[in-house]
């Protein structure tokens, strides 16, 4: 089924799932549409959930965290998709300006990562003074999942922010791909998207995607032989490996341990593949590290990146070292990395630090400087932004591997010392070959 806004040009649908289950699958198929030919600009709206009780999303996804994966399918054929959704859409919402955040994604995304400045500078004091110092405040989300279809908040998902193949086709041509349809795969735990830990049933509403239809012949036929013509498509696709960092042997020292915890993993997700850029994201596995209160979690839960105390990162592709020296050291030149990476960042002052350390130092005083003034809810918001990134250029990989080294420490630093999962996200390059009105998908 189908609604149509008209212009000149094209015409906007709006395409009700031919499958919806709460929590678990909506799929869309696009046949039935006035025109054969697709604009890679999809959408999908109307997108949200319903709970028990009235919470508010995660800060840094909104309702990114509904979904686990989304793919694009001709028929049975894998065209583009992506999988852990929460942990590469964490990292994507950081990588924007500020103004982007504030004014964009707070709308479409439901999201809280835009920052303003409040309050006027203080001399140092006690914590008599919170209140009165400057401070970088980030958007608080207010009862953004409510208990009816009708009163809670929805939102919209630009699809080729995430299927990297939409944002290089100039259109999908229903004659070459005839049994086009879109599967997005939900989270069926709450914990990925909601901040509230007592919330006992939570269910997905059911979303529309919006698809723009070319319906002028001549522009239409111009676009599908622009295609043709080329002989198809190349782009970067966001691929996915992880390993567990079991760190359980190590044991905790009194004080900063000088035997760190040093692994190595391989990933086995990119051998016989070219790797452009990767970022790796450090989920963190213990609960209690995400809990902010009682039936409440910290603003970005599970979902985002550990920042470790003096942690170091070595990238080895084939047996040889990346990257000079022992790598990646400390938050700094890792957030160096990561900018000359992927670009702007929303990363307020002392965000990317580790849990134990205030602007760089050891924490000793709760009520410091450092503490007070630099951002609201900073206790629960530093430690993690801790997101590596470097560009590989395309290299041929045959073995690919990550040294990761971080220091336990004493019994009261829980979050440095836990275990977690090492997400790494890729982009390989792929390509769709057309030739005679028919297709290949194959890794470039």
């Amino acid at each position: 089924m189908s609604v149509s806004n008209y212009s000149n040009n094209v015409k906007r649908q709006f395409i009700q799932p031919i499958f919806d289950s709460a929590n678990f699958r909506s799929e869309f198929r696009f046949d039935g549409l006035q025109g054969q030919v697709i604009l890679p600009s999809l959408q999908l709206i109307n997108h949200g959930s319903v709970g028990n009780i009235a919470h508010s999303y995660l800060r840094n996804i909104g309702v990114m965290g509904l979904i686990k994966s989304i793919t694009l399918f001709d028929g049975n054929v894998k065209l583009t998709g992506l999988n852990q959704v929460p942990q590469y859409s964490s990292f994507k919402k950081f990588n924007r300006t500020n103004n982007a955040s504030k004014n964009i994604d707070q709308y479409t995304d439901l999201n809280g990562l835009g920052c303003d400045v409040s309050g006027k500078s203080t001399k140092q004091g006690t914590s008599t003074d919170i209140e009165k110092g400057l401070q970088v405040i980030q958007q608080q989300l207010q009862n953004t999942i409510n208990t009816t279809e009708a009163t809670t908040k929805q939102g919209q998902l630009n699809l080729n922010e995430y299927l990297s193949m939409l944002r290089n086709i100039p259109c999908l041509p229903l004659s070459v791909l005839k049994n086009l349809r879109l599967v997005v795969d939900y989270n069926s735990n709450s914990a990925f998207y909601s901040r509230a830990t007592n919330m006992t049933s939570c269910n997905t509403v059911q979303p529309l995607l919006a698809v723009d239809v070319v319906t002028n012949p001549e522009l239409a036929n111009s676009m599908v032989q622009l295609l043709l013509n080329q002989g198809g498509v190349r782009w970067n696709e966001i691929e996915h490996d992880q390993n567990l960092h079991d760190g359980s042997s190590v044991s905790v020292p009194t004080g900063v341990n000088t035997s760190d915890d040093k692994q190595t993993h391989t990933f086995h997700g990119f051998d016989n593949k070219r790797v452009n850029k990767i970022v790796v994201v450090k989920e963190p596995l213990e609960a209690t590290t995400w809990n902010e209160s009682t039936n409440v979690n910290k603003p970005y839960a599970n979902t985002s990146s550990l920042s470790f105390f003096r942690e170091k990162m070595q990238v080895r592709v084939n047996g040889s070292n990346v990257l000079a020296r022992q790598g990646i050291e400390g938050h700094n030149e890792a957030l160096g990395y990561l900018v000359d990476t992927y670009g702007d960042f929303v990363a307020p002052t002392g965000t990317v630090q580790s849990q134990i350390t205030n602007m760089g130092d050891l924490v000793t005083d709760a009520n410091s400087r450092a503490e007070r003034d630099v951002m609201s809810d900073y206790k629960n918001i530093k430690g993690f932004q801790g997101y590596m990134g470097i560009d590989l250029s395309g290299v041929p990989v045959n073995e690919f591997q990550l040294d990761v080294e971080r220091p336990k420490c004493n019994a009261n630093c829980t979050q440095q010392n836990q275990n977690f999962n090492i997400h790494v996200f890729a982009e390989v390059p792929k390509a769709f070959v057309v030739s005679d009105g028919k297709y290949n998908v194959a890794y470039a």
